[in-house]
């Protein structure tokens, strides 16, 4: 009886150990969560016929980040206005724009390691950037096929100033299979990649007392069998007491052009050519973009924004239609106001310019667009626990 009664207490003396660690395990990720709100609604009148002005929700996204132990965290962020669909590849909606785990390790904690759906590290502050705060983005961004992506990253610091980081993803959330019947374009010999895989190579840097930085990149993917696309990527950027900038260079060698950036409309011209003609996805396409932005703070609680970017699609090889197949010019001015030092709540008004054109040989087939838009609204980015 004795030895029973012994046995019990050493057995509710475990189950009360784990019960309690099960606890300081819960209340420690409890403590160490921050649920975000990103909002941002406008009324928005713009000059393109058909188009309806009126008000936009721009911008809503709930995200959640958080320690689990000193060593993992996690981050989940969802855009509440995007499709919850499935990708046919990576299984995520386009809704989900993170969905990963960190753990950091070394001695001195100077590697870590992210897996899960996360954010293309492909030297761009455009898109690093809190996306409540960037009203329009450059093409580059809106065609980008994986801008959130499942994979791999690793990650070294060097020291305070410089990291090196290598991601390995997807090289497009869908299936090769899918890409074709969705686009209803015809394959055109090409076939999937055993492999469809895609690998940045990205250094972060410091300097001037971190006032100028620097996220620079080279990047490889195939989602065809033995068409690769190469990429390089300078974000520089300049932050200091009341002005901040970036400006963002980037070239691209496009192999096939799956993010149909211009291919619909060279089906289009080829058409007026050869009236049976198949569509495909055009091939050997070069990109080079640059984006400027300028921010800077008139008073504590006035500040004025300015963006600027241009864009340019070239086409090589046999059969080509030649350089600046089309430019994309975009211009913004804009003008903010927070009315609480404590809150990140503004109220904000633009004016922004798009203006796209085409070569001698495609502007007979599309006409330039020339689009006035004025908005005004307000964002809020809300820590809400």
């Amino acid at each position: 009886m004795k030895k029973f009664v012994i046995t019990l207490a050493i057995l509710a003396s475990l189950g009360s150990a784990k019960a309690q660690k099960t606890s300081e395990v819960l209340e420690k990720i409890q403590n160490n969560v921050d649920i975000n709100l990103l909002l941002r609604s406008s009324l928005e009148f713009t000059d393109v016929e058909r188009k309806q002005n009126g008000f936009r929700q721009n911008e809503a996204r709930f995200q959640v980040t958080g320690e689990i132990n000193d060593r993992l965290d996690y981050n989940v962020r969802i855009r509440l206005h995007k499709s919850q669909i499935p990708k046919t590849l990576d299984n995520a909606p386009a809704s989900l724009d993170y969905a990963s785990l960190s753990y950091t390790l070394g001695e001195n904690r100077d590697w870590r390691v992210t897996v899960g759906k996360q954010a293309n590290n492909f030297g761009n502050w455009e898109f690093e950037k809190n996306p409540t705060f960037e009203y329009l983005y450059s093409d580059l961004i809106k065609t980008q096929t994986n801008l959130f992506t499942v994979g791999a990253k690793l990650a070294h610091q060097i020291n305070d100033n410089h990291t090196v980081e290598v991601l390995v993803y997807n090289a497009k959330n869908d299936t090769f299979d899918s890409l074709h019947p969705e686009s209803d374009f015809n394959e055109n010999n090409l076939t999937a990649s055993e492999l469809p895989l895609a690998t940045n190579l990205a250094w972060r840097g410091n300097f001037a007392d971190k006032k100028f930085r620097t996220f620079y990149s080279v990047g490889a993917s195939q989602i065809a069998e033995g068409k690769t696309d190469f990429q390089l990527a300078m974000g520089n950027k300049l932050v200091l007491d009341r002005f901040e900038a970036y400006l963002d260079l980037q070239h691209t060698h496009i192999a096939v052009d799956y993010a149909d950036m211009i291919s619909s409309t060279i089906n289009e011209y080829r058409r007026t050519m050869n009236p049976n003609h198949i569509n495909i996805y055009a091939q050997k396409l070069e990109s080079q973009t640059a984006v400027l932005r300028l921010d800077y703070a008139i008073t504590p609680k006035w500040y004025i924004t300015a963006k600027s970017v241009y864009e340019r699609l070239n086409n090589r090889g046999v059969n080509s239609l030649g350089n600046s197949l089309s430019q994309h010019h975009l211009n913004l001015i804009g003008i903010e106001y927070k009315p609480f030092a404590s809150q990140n709540f503004r109220f904000f008004g633009y004016y922004a310019n798009d203006y796209k054109h085409y070569n001698n040989v495609l502007h007979k087939v599309v006409n330039k667009t020339n689009i006035n838009i004025f908005a005004i609204g307000a964002l809020y980015n809300l820590n809400a626990f």
